[in-house]
């Protein structure tokens, strides 16, 4: 590790079967004999990125109580399980990179790793909290050594702890505790993934190590729950809210293991339990608070498995209608700017509230979505694309097309 690297040689890979095509399975998974069409579209899939817009209309509908508590009061009351559901496809994302880029040059570079996923996220929120920051000195009268706790806090991915301690905070940044939990996870998971594959463990240990993690996250959010005054501890430390990371990581080692390689009978059960598991997440929508006690004890197990057939049903069944949908020009074209609508939503709504009280509640309303949309696609195009293309040319994926995986689009979640 303090190479940054989990170094393996190519002769660790004997016990690797492989396939014409390249190919590879962990020991004890025999690659299918006779040719299969992998379970990959491209390296974007469209669908994805489309149920990326809809979790991002969620979160804003979730917080639009924000810009008018009267009009928009029993909107999404459950809109947290969109945070889920970014977990779930974070998890799905990482765990898939970190496995094609094994099976493609042997080893996990940690520390590229790493530095590709500051690439892709610190800029555009780096931007976001500068701008925010500015707002607040400026036209709030906020002394900035009020605002520097949360500011820094939220500058180094940290702001989830004191979130869930209830520290006294600036309310402009609170949203970024989600990303907090999801560079945590990015820190540690890929040195389990590394450990995994030095020990050359086989698929029940694989699923026994992310399974027991699982259980150990929902023991944990479970005996943090001791009713509402709890909250938001057990909703945004990160050893609670992993089990929903972790579930998309089990999604990824199904596809790259070839579990999955028999898609018309995967079709078959994903057409059953996936529209069960989207009713299941709708209802928890429209009746499940972030407050209730039902979340902590079950709600969230349910949620993560419910988010996990949902992706996998999108993945493996590109043709079915809601992945068409999904898949439209438009949906893929908000999905593309989730993550700064993501960040932007917030500050979005928080300044709306407290400095346009002459407008009508729906005029808050739309005003909010607005600006958050513009502020999105400017950071979109400004900033984010921009960094892409440093992430690409300073820390370069090796061999990234060499392994057929399901990748997701670069922009998983709000903090991929």
């Amino acid at each position: 590790m303090a190479g940054g690297t989990a170094d393996v040689t190519s002769d660790d890979t004997s016990d690797v079967t492989s396939d014409d095509a390249g190919r590879t399975s962990p020991p004890g998974v025999p690659v299918p004999s006779e040719p299969r069409e992998p379970p990959r579209v491209d390296r974007r899939l469209p669908q994805l990125d489309g149920l990326r817009a809809v979790l991002v209309g969620l979160v804003m509908a979730h917080h639009m109580l924000w810009a008018s508590p009267t009009y928009a009061r029993g909107w999404a009351p459950g809109g947290w399980v969109a945070i889920d559901g970014f977990f779930v496809l974070s998890g799905f994302l990482i765990c898939g990179l970190l496995l094609n880029e094994h099976d493609a040059r042997g080893n996990v570079s940690y520390f590229r790793f790493l530095g590709r996923r500051l690439l892709r996220l610190y800029p555009a929120m780096a931007v976001m909290l500068l701008a925010t920051t500015i707002v607040a000195v400026r036209y709030n009268s906020s002394p900035f050594a009020d605002l520097w706790p949360t500011l820094r806090s939220a500058g180094t991915y940290s702001l989830n702890w004191p979130m869930g301690q209830n520290h006294a905070l600036a309310t402009e940044y609170t949203h970024t505790w989600s990303l907090g939990v999801e560079f945590q996870f990015y820190a540690v998971f890929p040195l389990v993934v590394m450990a995994l594959y030095a020990v050359r463990a086989r698929p029940a240990l694989w699923l026994g190590a992310f399974g027991a993690l699982i259980v150990a996250a929902t023991a944990a959010r479970q005996a943090a729950w001791h009713g509402e005054r709890s909250f938001p501890g057990p909703y945004v430390f990160t050893h609670t809210r992993m089990d929903s990371l972790l579930w998309g990581a089990i999604a990824a080692l199904l596809i790259h293991w070839g579990w999955l390689a028999d898609r018309k009978a995967a079709r078959l059960v994903l057409r059953v339990v996936g529209p069960a598991a989207l009713v299941f997440l709708v209802w928890v929508v429209a009746n499940k608070s972030s407050r209730d006690g039902w979340t902590y004890r079950w709600g969230l197990v349910g949620t993560g498995l419910a988010a996990l057939a949902v992706v996998l049903w999108l993945s493996l069944d590109p043709r079915s209608p809601l992945a068409r949908l999904l898949a439209r020009r438009p949906m893929v074209y908000l999905g593309q700017r989730s993550y700064s609508a993501y960040l932007w939503h917030y500050p979005a709504f928080f300044y709306v509230t407290r400095h346009l009280q002459h407008l009508t509640a729906r005029e808050r309303v739309a005003a909010a979505v607005a600006i958050t949309l513009v502020l999105s696609d400017l950071s979109y195009r400004l900033v984010e694309r921009p960094t892409f293309a440093l992430k690409d040319r300073w820390l370069p994926r090796r061999g990234r097309d060499a392994v057929p995986f399901v990748v997701p689009s670069t922009t998983a979640t709000p903090a991929s």
